[in-house]
């Protein structure tokens, strides 16, 4: 995949975001204690592994020279600057998240997407193929979301 559509597929994956979390409010959502506890997790989760990979991945292979990229821990994710928001408040943070993603891709020179990095267990790998991941990996999360946020 070139990175034009890389950069259509994080866009696309953005607006599936924006139209499933844009404006949610936790009364309206209709699940069970539950699922809005699992909603609540998959958002906190989601919104602290962006900073993770837009921070201290992408901007470091950006700024650095072949930097080394440690592996993702899930579990030791700093959350902290999330806990205590709600629902709602969570969804904003990670729109607002995904749109800076998207601002970045659009502004990125074309030499830039082959910087690399050293990847903690992969060995080297390009910007181009960490944004591919995310794209993958929005797929997913969607999908959950979609099971998590009754249809309107």
């Amino acid at each position: 995949m070139d990175s034009r559509n890389l950069i259509q597929s994080i866009e696309e994956n953005f607006h599936q975001y924006y139209h499933l979390l844009n404006n949610i409010e936790t009364e309206a959502i209709g699940n069970s204690p539950a699922e809005t506890s699992q909603l609540r997790g998959l958002l906190l989760t989601s919104a602290s592994i962006q900073d993770e990979v837009l921070e201290y991945r992408l901007r470091k292979i950006l700024e650095e020279e072949h930097p080394y990229i440690p592996q993702i821990q899930v579990h030791s994710l700093n959350r902290k600057r999330y806990d205590r928001l709600s629902i709602g408040q969570l969804c904003d943070a990670f729109l607002k998240q995904r749109k800076e993603l998207v601002k970045m891709l659009y502004a990125l020179p074309k030499l830039d997407w082959d910087r690399t990095g050293l990847h903690e267990l992969e060995g080297h790998i390009t910007f181009k193929e960490l944004v591919k991941r995310i794209s993958e990996k929005d797929k997913e999360t969607l999908a959950s979301l979609n099971r998590l946020i009754p249809a309107e």
